[in-house]
């Protein structure tokens, strides 16, 4: 665990210590220019000492990476994008739900608080989007008071053949 930082810090309070597998090389600079914005500061620290994780088996929180003909970074924050403007797509559920950091809250990414559409509340016609006012440290924290499992893993799980590689994206439009 990195003792100097503090987002690391509270969330290995509520998760756990990381793998010691956990490193996924993110070249955050392509990462945030391909998307036209710089990442939450918790995100990256979190990303950066566990990598993928499956919280709770309940909880997928993505980071940028692919795994051949299992998930792509860019293609999965393309589609979310698509379908909810104004968000940036971090996570998803076993249930088809997706956690979003709502972008137009502020210019500073640390400030963007999570928002999550629920795809059985868009289904029944109810409203689909569940505001939680918090970035995302402070809202996982909330997760598992509401009673998801604090059980933050990529070891002893069926995510053990799953080989991640580095997620390398295309230059922006305007790179090229």
């Amino acid at each position: 665990m990195n003792d100097s930082d503090p987002h690391v810090n509270a969330f290995a309070e509520i998760f756990g210590d990381p793998p010691a597998d956990y490193a996924v090389p993110v070249d955050r600079a392509a990462v945030e220019s391909w998307l036209g914005t710089n990442l939450p500061a918790d995100y990256k620290a979190i990303a950066a000492t566990y990598g993928p994780l499956d919280i709770g088996a309940r909880l997928w929180l993505h980071m940028p990476c692919v795994n051949r003909g299992w998930f792509d970074y860019g293609a999965w924050v393309q589609h979310a994008r698509r379908n909810a403007p104004g968000v940036l797509p971090f996570g998803a559920t076993r249930t088809a739900d997706t956690l979003y950091w709502d972008t137009t809250a502020s210019d500073d990414p640390d400030k963007w608080p999570v928002v999550m559409h629920c795809q059985d509340d868009e289904n029944t016609g109810r409203d689909p989007w569940r505001r939680f006012a918090t970035p995302l440290v402070p809202t996982l924290a909330q997760l598992v008071a509401d009673g998801l499992p604090p059980l933050g893993r990529r070891d002893e799980d069926p995510l053990d053949y799953i080989e991640f590689e580095p997620y390398d994206p295309e230059p922006a439009a305007d790179d090229q």
